[in-house]
């Protein structure tokens, strides 16, 4: 199953301007492919927009809670507040909207 991760921070918890954290990640982010890994989780992809405080990542995993415990025991959620959406290819949302009777 493929999910969407999206970790938002405050400035003042920014890399670019918190000594701690920047440490915490120079030091962590290194360390995420193993933990991955161990937890059976592939990060697919992970892209950092530079100016909006926001981490994006795509994982794939057979469940919510590998991709939690990847959020947990990485300490990506100690200076983020951290969505996980588990989603589906576009064809197959497309499939399952058109069993759908319209309403409008």
């Amino acid at each position: 199953m493929d999910f969407v991760v999206i970790a938002d921070h405050s400035p003042q918890n920014c890399p670019s301007s918190n000594a701690k954290v920047r440490k915490q990640l120079s030091e962590g982010f290194p360390q995420l492919p193993n933990l991955a890994k161990r937890l059976g989780v592939e990060v697919t992809f992970v892209g950092i927009p530079m100016v909006d405080h926001k981490i994006f990542m795509v994982v794939k995993a057979q469940n919510f809670e590998a991709v939690r415990n990847l959020i947990v025991e990485s300490a990506i959620m100690q200076t983020n507040t951290v969505h996980i959406y588990p989603t589906v290819s576009f064809e197959e949302a497309i499939k399952s909207v058109e069993k759908l009777p319209t309403i409008f």
